[in-house]
């Protein structure tokens, strides 16, 4: 039996095939990109608690440094406008 296609059908064969690809494409590149963004999320939450616990400790030691320059004896006005300045 011979394949007898008209253009009507080569074009709608065509059609199809080509569709079919683009809606694939298109899923892909949407699971793709919704897989970014989760990813992006989860990075964006591990950087907010690692920047809090880094200002944290970076307060907890400027109070130190202003307990001991104040209580200390240490009557230098420069290192106290300096920790003060940041």
């Amino acid at each position: 039996m011979k394949w007898h296609w008209t253009l009507d059908k080569k074009i709608s064969g065509l059609t199809t095939v080509l569709l079919v690809l683009l809606v694939g494409v298109s899923s892909y590149c949407y699971w793709s990109i919704n897989e970014i963004s989760r990813e992006i999320a989860e990075i964006g939450q591990s950087d907010f608690h690692l920047y809090e616990t880094a200002t944290q400790l970076i307060l907890a030691q400027k109070e130190k440094q202003l307990l001991l320059i104040t209580f200390g004896g240490v009557q230098s006005k420069v290192v106290a406008a300096h920790l003060l300045a940041y």
